[in-house]
């Protein structure tokens, strides 16, 4: 590392390095990519580097001639969110290639950190649409494509008014539970439908998908722990989701309703 008075200490990039691994897990990054964009920053800087990252959270240690720093970070809030994810690789390469200091990328992190998510009508419109279309890929009807849009639209609505659960269990377990009864409601006021493909087309949008794809990544990368971690949570969501259908169906079995 450069020995000028006015070079960064190890602490001040350990700092900036935490804060981009942090912002890549919390936005559903992998665990091998935000200790890869760790490294490429202490590395940057003639540092080396003890990391290790998890889905909940990463520990570092950087180690520079004759100083070092440890560093941890809690990972409470994840969410899926690739265009943060996009802006910190972003970032980490500007600074790698010198288009950025060091405060110029701590202040564009804390930007991008910032960043509130879409807002509520939008993620509606995605669930409907995501859901829409998931019925035309399975073949359904125009009631079929219509109704999986319109419950999903109705859950995602719901859920961004409930407490943030992280997507599990309560907020899986009540999604589940309104796909199944929205269902068979629509179904039983407008007419008869496949009530099988519309749930399904309704439970879509909310099942772990990313969650499940980094689990398999992070275990091609040697990372067993991680996706050890990343698969139960995958699993255990759908499983959770699952019985909140399940749930549903039989409630409405319970008070005298019909299967179609």
């Amino acid at each position: 590392m450069d020995k000028n008075t006015n070079a960064p200490s190890v602490e001040q990039i350990a700092q900036v390095a935490r804060l981009a691994a942090r912002l890549m897990l919390e936005s559903g990054g992998e665990t091998y990519r935000a200790e890869d964009i760790a490294n490429h920053i202490a590395h940057h800087f003639g540092l080396t580097t003890d990391i290790i990252a998890f889905p909940t959270g990463l520990t570092m240690t950087l180690t520079g001639e004759n100083e070092v720093s440890s560093v941890i970070a809690r990972v409470d809030r994840m969410s899926t969110d690739l265009m943060k994810v996009e802006q910190v690789n972003t970032v980490s390469r500007d600074l790698c290639s010198g288009r950025i200091t060091l405060e110029e990328a701590h202040s564009e992190l804390l930007r991008i950190q910032k960043i509130k998510p879409d807002g509520i009508a939008l993620n509606v419109l995605y669930a409907a649409g995501g859901a829409a279309l998931f019925g035309l890929m399975f073949g359904g009807g125009w009631f079929e494509i219509l109704a999986s849009g319109f419950a999903a639209a109705v859950i995602q609505l719901v859920l961004s008014y409930s407490p943030d659960q992280a997507g599990m269990p309560v907020s899986s377990l009540f999604a589940g539970f309104l796909a199944s009864v929205i269902t068979l409601l629509l179904n039983l006021v407008l007419g008869p439908a496949n009530v099988n493909m519309t749930i399904v087309s309704t439970l879509m949008p909310f099942l772990p998908g990313l969650a499940l794809t980094n689990a398999v990544r992070d275990s091609m990368r040697g990372d067993l722990l991680s996706s050890g971690a990343r698969l139960g949570q995958a699993i255990t969501r759908a499983v959770v989701l699952a019985g909140g259908a399940g749930a549903g169906l039989w409630l409405y079995l319970a008070l005298g309703g019909v299967m179609p």
